[in-house]
């Protein structure tokens, strides 16, 4: 399938990475002990590559900026980052160093890479996702920190307002009010005749309970009822999508989680999606391109190029407690018309024109 509208190319492989765990690290060890020996591992890859230095404007030496994440950060949106900071003046082997941390870390091993980071003075650390934000913002007090996230960062207690955060905290969001209510209003508005909507959420998680809240209450507004399959492991992902269409859900409607957020993850949501007939309806562009039907969110490119910028005017000696928490001012729409044509429905001509992107 090809985009009618074109898309950035080109990953990167040159960003240093200090940890790459995934589900096959584990292979044949207990999980406490892979979590154990993940998070050794991740400390003495990144102590073997880095050295101390003096925080504060960076001045004579190369800039370091780490960043830490569980969710599988493409390499297309690491491109991004990078181009924005090089078309700023920061290029990496003439005065910036990037350092990593990969796909699919355990908490754990999170907290032992947060403590490198902290350890070997970055000047600056990026984080994407709850975890690792919450995680950074335990390990230092000190070191600036940037987090991409959803999380209401007054809520938690990390910043005092959003026009001044203060402390060493700033953030891009990924907030903009309630999408739930939009989001199936444009599902409803491209499936005739639906009535019954399936999600999938951690009953482990206080945001994602909020959201499956959040969703019943938009879906009860369109006289839809709502399936909800409880899912805390990957491995489970293929059981519970299958056992939604065998109950007959009309169409899939995941909540944002962590543990779904990884590009794997989305593509793997995407296919089965299909697979099963039910119209997919994401907050992620991945899982629209491997076959679910549309997505709707904030567009996560402008999120890192804005991180970038506020990357750039902490190394000039900007405090993030007096960067303003920026809320995102677009939103992104992508239709999968292949998936559409397969499934037999007709996207209405108003929501095409709408599209920043469609899959032919």
């Amino acid at each position: 399938m090809e985009s009618r509208r074109s898309r950035d190319a080109a990953p990167d492989s040159a960003v240093r990475s200090i940890a790459r765990t995934t589900d096959a690290a584990g292979a044949g060890v207990r999980p406490a002990e892979a979590g154990r020996r993940a998070a050794l591992a991740l400390a003495t890859a990144a102590l073997a590559g880095l050295t101390g230095g003096a925080r504060a404007q960076v001045t004579g030496r190369s800039a370091r900026v780490g960043m830490l994440y569980v969710t599988d950060t493409t390499p297309q949106l690491i491109g991004h980052f990078r181009g924005r900071l090089a078309a700023l003046g920061w290029s990496e082997g003439r005065n910036l160093e990037i350092v990593a941390s990969q796909s699919g870390a355990s908490y754990e091993a999170l907290q032992a890479v947060a403590s490198v980071l902290v350890a070997a003075r970055v000047d600056v650390i990026v984080t994407r996702g709850s975890a690792a934000t919450r995680v950074a913002r335990a390990a230092t007090t000190s070191v600036p920190i940037i987090a991409i996230t959803g999380d209401d960062m007054i809520a938690l207690g990390f910043a005092a307002s959003l026009a001044r955060p203060g402390g060493n905290l700033t953030a891009i969001s990924t907030i903009v009010g309630d999408l739930t209510a939009k989001r199936l209003n444009l599902l409803h508005e491209c499936v005739s005749g639906l009535a019954r909507i399936a999600t999938l959420y951690s009953p482990d998680s206080p945001n994602q309970i909020a959201g499956l809240r959040r969703l019943r209450e938009a879906a009860a507004s369109l006289g839809l009822s709502v399936d909800a399959q409880e899912i805390r492991r990957l491995s489970e992902l293929d059981g519970a999508v299958a056992s939604l269409a065998e109950r007959g859900a009309a169409a899939l409607v995941p909540v944002g989680s962590t543990l779904l957020q990884t590009e794997a993850a989305q593509r793997r949501l995407g296919e089965l999606a299909l697979r099963h007939r039910m119209p997919g309806l994401f907050v992620e562009p991945d899982a629209v391109r491997a076959g679910g039907l549309m997505r709707y969110g904030v567009d996560i490119a402008a999120l890192w190029l804005r991180t970038a910028e506020y990357v750039d005017r902490i190394l000039r000696g900007a405090k993030p407690g007096d960067l303003p928490i920026e809320e995102p001012s677009r939103l992104h729409l992508v239709v999968n018309l292949a998936t559409a044509r397969t499934l037999g429905i007709a996207i209405p001509p108003t929501v095409l024109a709408r599209a920043d992107e469609v899959i032919e």
